[in-house]
């Protein structure tokens, strides 16, 4: 499966994730709670999929990114991890493996309705250490009682994205994405 095709099941998921929320607003009331609908979701629309013949699975909370010494670097740690089952490869210890094959990386944030959009600027940066390994998507839900206050927000994350890719090529294997969720409240 390439990693259009992958992009395309994603937003397949989020738009399940988004309608969700939608209808029933309690349904995500911290980050890992968004964090476990959207794996869910992801999980699902993947196996689902006859494309995919159970070869990606979704992983949360990992380090797959290695210092030349094989030591984990935690500051790499993606909230979920979308990775190709048989290019992954055991490591001496269960809780570490080496990867090396195609991947999509998820950093996510959960903004409060009083909570500053600078809090996402972190999350597009990682792609400076990601790129050349991994495809990274920012996925970010936001609280909101108007949608003139979300559409403010949603204006700055856009902002801050085409600022992260620059001038610099985005239509190679490893990309960034980035999609903007809605929590009425």
């Amino acid at each position: 499966m390439e990693l259009l095709e992958l992009k395309e099941l994603i937003n397949d998921a989020l738009d399940d994730c988004q309608s969700i929320i939608s209808a029933n607003r309690n349904a995500v009331l911290s980050e890992s709670d968004f964090e476990r609908l959207l794996s869910t979701c992801i999980a699902k629309a993947i196996n689902d999929d006859s494309r995919n013949p159970h070869d990606f699975s979704v992983h949360t909370q990992v380090s797959h990114y290695f210092d030349e010494e094989g030591k984990t670097d935690v500051d790499r740690r993606v909230d979920i991890l979308l990775l190709k089952e048989s290019e992954l490869a055991p490591y001496i210890n269960h809780k570490r493996f080496k990867y090396s094959g195609e991947s999509i990386a998820f950093e996510l944030k959960y903004l409060h309705e009083t909570d500053s959009v600078s809090k996402v600027k972190c999350d597009f940066c990682k792609w400076d250490d990601l790129k050349s390994e991994s495809s990274l998507y920012v996925i970010v839900l936001i609280d909101t009682r108007n949608g003139e206050d979300y559409s403010k927000k949603e204006e700055i994350i856009r902002l801050m994205y085409k600022n992260q890719i620059g001038d610099n090529d985005n239509s190679g294997q490893n990309q960034l994405f980035y999609r903007v969720l809605k929590k009425e409240i």
